[in-house]
């Protein structure tokens, strides 16, 4: 199991069995013998710490859109992959796959008990269900996004048409919100 740390509140993280050295190179350290890659890049320029059915949500949101478009808006819709069933069955697996072998372990002593039941299917129809109803509440926030860089932006996206597109898949998913907070009202 790999921990990993923040370094310098950058785009990096460093697996443990590796530093930084006062020349600022990352080196293996000393007596360790990994072979694993030692730096593992992410985006945290609009990165936070969220629900995870939010984070899940918007990953399959995410599966409908291309970005690398020469011509307005620069951006394409394919509304056919927000519901992509195998493959989010594929990527809820390999998620759960790592929180069992994380739970295991016992490496991490502060490894939050309710994430998984022990009940592999319903765990997975739980994290599937999860990222359903949170994927109307990605396209909210990324409507809200789009309207805010509309004024400002310097780059060729056209963010006004992003947010209105973002907001109508809003409300044509929002019936999966709704389901979500009624189940938990009558909790």
């Amino acid at each position: 199991m790999y921990f990993v740390k923040l370094v310098n509140e950058g785009n990096i993280l460093l697996i443990d069995d590796y530093i930084v050295n006062g020349e600022g190179n990352v080196v293996c350290k000393s007596g360790s013998s990994t072979t694993s890659e030692p730096l593992v890049l992410i985006d945290f320029e609009y990165c936070n710490y969220n629900y995870r059915g939010f984070d899940f949500g918007n990953h399959f949101c995410e599966y409908g859109y291309d970005y690398n478009c020469d011509e307005p808006p620069y951006y394409k819709i394919y509304q056919e992959k927000f519901n992509v069933i195998q493959e989010r069955k594929i990527f809820c697996e390999a998620y759960l796959e790592e929180i069992y072998k994380m739970r295991d372990s016992h490496e991490n002593p502060h490894f939050p008990s309710d994430l998984v039941t022990g009940d592999h299917e319903k765990d997975l129809a739980t994290l599937i269900s999860e990222s359903i109803h949170f994927m109307p509440v990605s396209n909210l926030f990324w409507a809200c996004w789009g309207l805010l860089n509309a004024e400002d932006s310097v780059i060729a996206f056209d963010y006004g048409s992003y947010a209105r597109d973002r907001l109508a898949l809003y409300f044509e998913q929002k019936a999966e919100l709704k389901k979500y907070l009624d189940q938990l009202d009558t909790a």
